[in-house]
């Protein structure tokens, strides 16, 4: 597996990926609305804070952090649907901690509040802090 930093060329490979990876997730909750998702990544994707996980010119998955003053925000993290329950989540969230743990940061993430992702945060070290309406808020910390 290889990173490289996204391009803005890559935005329509990396929304179908996550299209595709929270699709089960929000029909569960009726919130599945394609156009919204993509506008939504649109407005939040900056490429040059995206890595891109590779092996062969695939894309395995990618993830976005924001440095914040204290901690680091994870906004996003999704693995290709036929790539997950391989271990690259739990791969690309380690590349993350090492970061937060080099820059003496947390990281902090959002995560809908049906998806399968709240028990992988969970067994990875997040806690829960707290939640809106659809999405709980996590915090991991060095120990």
């Amino acid at each position: 597996m290889k990173n490289r930093k996204a391009k803005t060329e890559d935005f329509d490979k990396l929304i179908d990926i996550r299209i595709r990876a929270m699709k089960p997730s929000l029909e569960k909750v009726g919130r599945f609305d394609k156009n919204r998702a993509t506008e939504r990544f649109r407005n939040s994707f900056i490429p040059e804070k995206t890595i891109i996980a590779t092996k062969k010119d695939e894309i395995l998955g990618f993830y976005m952090i924001t440095m914040c003053e204290e901690h680091i925000f994870l906004n996003h993290l999704y693995v290709e649907p036929k790539f997950q329950n391989n271990g690259i989540g739990k791969m690309l969230l380690e590349q993350i901690k090492e970061i937060a743990i080099e820059h003496n940061k947390s990281i902090e993430l959002e995560a809908l509040k049906q998806s399968l992702a709240n028990d992988f945060y969970c067994k990875n070290g997040f806690k829960k802090i707290g939640e809106s309406d659809f999405d709980n808020l996590y915090h991991w910390e060095q120990v």
